[in-house]
């Protein structure tokens, strides 16, 4: 199916344009017209937000999806401008960040690099995928996002400001998550359970950003 939401139902207002890494990250990075798209099978390009969209959700299921964006929007220039300036200060920054949306904005591109066919494997999106990103259900144990303690021992090449992606596939069991890098920040979103030798360093841990509860 063109739209890889169809399984969940309600599909409404035919194809839309999906950035599965958010438009409005692509923007801020276009900003001054220095968006380069890096890709081990074509090399750098440099390419406008508008190229980067594929045509994988209907309208209906695309918009309910604009509140994660949002949010990695907000971490996007966090990671970006706050922290560095309250290192200056000599402060931490007291920032709020929704974890679960940020959590689900993970799952987004993965999903969304399923479904345009650029992890390189079968297209179609798990249910329980779909059901975890539309909020109807929680990750199953072992699942979700990570980052870790020590970044420098896992690094995609972002160069500092930007965002990488890498899908994470098993040779016998398919896609298991998507390693990003987030302005130099590791994250891992694990669609099925990790599992890593004790040994293993670092260790990922539970991704919390959240200091604030909501109203």
């Amino acid at each position: 199916r063109a739209w890889y939401a169809a399984a969940l139902g309600g599909c409404a207002g035919g194809l839309s344009r999906e950035h599965y890494v958010s438009a409005g990250i692509l923007r801020r990075l276009n900003a001054d017209g220095g968006l380069v798209v890096r890709d081990p099978r074509f090399g750098a390009k440099a390419l406008p937000p508008e190229a980067l969209g594929a045509r994988i959700l209907c309208e209906k299921h695309n918009s309910a999806l604009s509140i994660l964006d949002q949010e990695a929007l907000r971490f996007f220039d966090t990671m970006e401008t706050g922290f560095a300036l309250a290192a200056m200060k000599g402060k931490k920054p007291d920032v709020v960040i929704e974890a679960q949306l940020l959590e689900r904005w993970a799952l987004k591109v993965l999903a969304g690099a399923v479904a345009s066919g650029g992890a390189g494997i079968d297209r179609d999106v798990p249910r329980a995928w779909l059901e975890v990103l539309f909020g109807s259900r929680e990750p199953a144990r072992g699942c979700g996002l990570f980052w870790v303690t020590e970044p420098r021992a896992l690094r995609l090449p972002t160069e500092g400001r930007g965002v990488s992606l890498a899908t994470m596939v098993h040779p016998d069991f398919g896609v298991q998550g998507i390693h990003l890098d987030v302005n130099s920040v590791p994250l891992f979103y694990f669609a099925t359970p990790v599992r890593m030798d004790h040994r293993a360093q670092p260790h990922p841990v539970r991704f919390k950003l959240r200091h604030e509860a909501s109203n």
